[in-house]
């Protein structure tokens, strides 16, 4: 079979046309490409990627709850208190009332869930001046026995019209070990 010049060129570029068609197909048109296959591919990557930083994120958060936790757990369980709770509030109560006269203090406990217990204690002051009741409270709360003041009932006292009598209920919580 005999192709002139002319038509030998115009097969051989209808050829490569036809080549570089279903080339381009394969490689860019068709739904299984292998360009979309490495487009899904690098979106999947991107994807994955995200939710490993997102686990990571959670990870250096879950690790400050823990320690978090750890403070907590370790402030409830007081293992550096140096007295017990009891002591702790009459000794403060003479430092920030010492005019103040301390008539019972009583306290309960109850088991929450078993996970902590809880101790309710019951300060029936008298004679107390509105600075020195703000004093005990505010040491109540700032100090490092876990105590919250839970309730505060204040009349007037019966004996001195410039000063109360008060009975505050403070809430400290411990760890079940």
């Amino acid at each position: 079979m005999g192709l002139k010049p002319r038509e030998r060129r115009t097969v051989i570029i209808g050829g490569c046309l036809l080549f570089l068609m279903a080339a381009l197909y394969f490689f860019y048109l068709s739904e299984d490409s292998l360009y979309n296959r490495w487009t899904e591919l690098q979106d999947e990557v991107r994807a994955r990627r995200e939710v490993l930083a997102r686990v990571v994120r959670n990870q250096v958060r879950y690790r400050e709850f823990q320690q978090e936790i750890g403070r907590v757990t370790a402030g409830l369980a007081g293992a550096d208190r140096e007295d017990t709770l009891r002591g702790f509030l009459e000794r403060l109560v003479k430092e920030q009332a010492p005019s103040a006269r301390l008539v019972r203090m009583p306290s309960r406990d109850q088991t929450v869930a078993n996970l902590y217990r809880q101790t309710l204690v019951t300060i029936d002051l008298e004679n107390v001046t509105i600075p020195e009741l703000v004093g005990i409270m505010s040491e109540m709360e700032a100090s490092d026995q876990g105590l919250k003041v839970h309730g505060l009932k204040v009349t007037l006292s019966r004996r001195d019209e410039d000063r109360l009598d008060a009975i505050i209920t403070a809430l400290a919580a411990q760890p079940i070990n």
